[in-house]
């Protein structure tokens, strides 16, 4: 073989392993951002999932309210009576709405958390990173756990609201309300 055949082939190899290291490199800093731009979303998507748990806790507790002032409307204005219980069917509707908009938020943020972990358990994961997230899926089923009390309240409270209003407002102040206001800080 000539040399120049072996400097032409030396010199291809060099060309050719520059290439490769260069679109290893090139391969490596997309990931990298693409991991970056995902650690920079995460903490938007998860606020924006606690706010909106929020916001449907405190619309069930407004709906609440509005259940009970129709049923009252209902019986005490017998003339009224017809459209008081259009608007405490639809407040039972709404009800019903705002605890699934609430369940909904608790699935996506743990599908956030659950991806995040997943991230941190990779190659190079940060162990307090990993403890993070570990705390916030407990705290996340403890919410859920208050949801399961919460929703068997207001179920109490629906099922009292159509036999005795006195009954109905005592499950709103003995069970419902504190509860609410128990749970609430707890976001």
């Amino acid at each position: 073989m000539q040399i120049r055949h072996k400097l032409i082939l030396g010199l291809t190899g060099i060309c050719l392993l520059v290439g490769a290291v260069g679109l290893n490199a090139v391969i490596q800093n997309r990931v990298t951002q693409r991991h970056v731009r995902e650690l920079s979303l995460f903490p938007i998507a998860l606020n924006e999932t606690a706010s909106g748990m929020s916001s449907a806790l405190v619309s069930s507790q407004k709906t609440v309210q509005e259940l009970m002032s129709e049923s009252q409307r209902s019986i005490l204005e017998p003339d009224e009576r017809l459209n008081a219980q259009e608007a405490v069917e639809e407040a039972r509707g709404l009800l019903i709405t705002h605890i699934g908009e609430f369940q909904r938020h608790i699935a996506t943020a743990r599908t956030l958390i659950e991806a995040d972990l997943r991230a941190s358990r990779s190659p190079g994961g940060d162990e307090d990173e990993i403890e993070q997230e570990q705390g916030e899926l407990k705290s996340l089923d403890e919410v859920e756990a208050e949801l399961v009390v919460y929703r068997n309240n207001l179920n109490s409270f629906t099922d009292s609201i159509e036999s005795d209003l006195a009954d109905a407002d005592e499950v709103l102040r003995e069970s419902v309300e504190p509860h609410y206001t128990t749970v609430v800080p707890g976001f």
